[in-house]
């Protein structure tokens, strides 16, 4: 029994020290600067295959004909928790623009707080992206009026862009991401438990091991005396 008090004793020390690695870990993260920038939606004013020269539809555009049009709605978003300042913005940011023949048209849409601006800019088939104050929080959205390219499906690629205490600016798609996908700190609470129920299970398998070992020598000493 003391044994088994001992081992159980080793397993509750390594799960402290796992518990406290995470936690600092876990408040590290929260102190770094983030800021995203997502494709929220896409809207297609025809589908594939509606547009094409010898029939169907076709689509007019300051008195010209364009294969298609399209909106793209894309959130600009600090999802950290420290704020960002316009200062901390080396140069604006460019979102560099898939599947684009050219660029109709860019307005911020949206923002939180209201008086957020970022005079958003096109320039060829990229947007550009002034710097200014964003709390922890605070995001914009940008609508931008695109013509694809023949069979194109117009997206967001890439960024570009310098920001201070931003290690890596993150682009994708929310309309690909699946919405069940797990949140960070909830993975990472998953990770622990494994890790934790792993070195029980070790723990255990060991504390057994060396019970039949102490039995085979009680087993072999009685032998011996016999």
């Amino acid at each position: 029994m003391i044994r088994f008090w001992n081992a159980l004793g080793a397993v509750a020390g390594v799960v402290a020290v796992v518990i406290a690695i995470f936690v600092f870990f876990n408040g590290q993260d929260k102190e770094r600067k983030s800021l995203s920038i997502i494709l929220q939606n896409r809207t297609t004013l025809l589908g594939s295959g509606m547009s094409n020269p010898q029939g169907g539809l076709r689509v007019m555009y300051d008195n010209r004909p364009i294969p298609n049009y399209a909106i793209l709605q894309i959130r600009i978003a600090n999802d950290g928790s420290q704020p960002i300042r316009g200062v901390d913005f080396e140069e604006p940011l460019t979102v560099e623009l898939k599947d684009v023949a050219e660029i109709l048209g860019v307005e911020q849409s949206a923002a939180n707080p209201p008086d957020l601006r970022l005079d958003p800019m096109p320039l060829g088939s990229e947007i550009l992206i002034q710097g200014a104050l964003m709390n922890p929080g605070d995001w914009s959205q940008v609508n931008v009026a695109v013509v694809p390219t023949v069979n194109g499906v117009p997206g967001v690629s890439g960024v570009k862009g310098r920001v201070a205490g931003v290690n890596r600016l993150d682009c994708s798609e929310a309309i690909k991401i699946d919405s069940r996908k797990l949140d960070p700190l909830t993975s990472r609470l998953l990770m622990l438990l494994q890790v934790v129920m792993m070195l029980t299970v070790a723990a255990l398998m060991f504390w057994r091991y060396r019970m039949q070992r102490g039995f085979q020598r009680i087993i072999e000493v009685e032998r011996s005396d016999v």
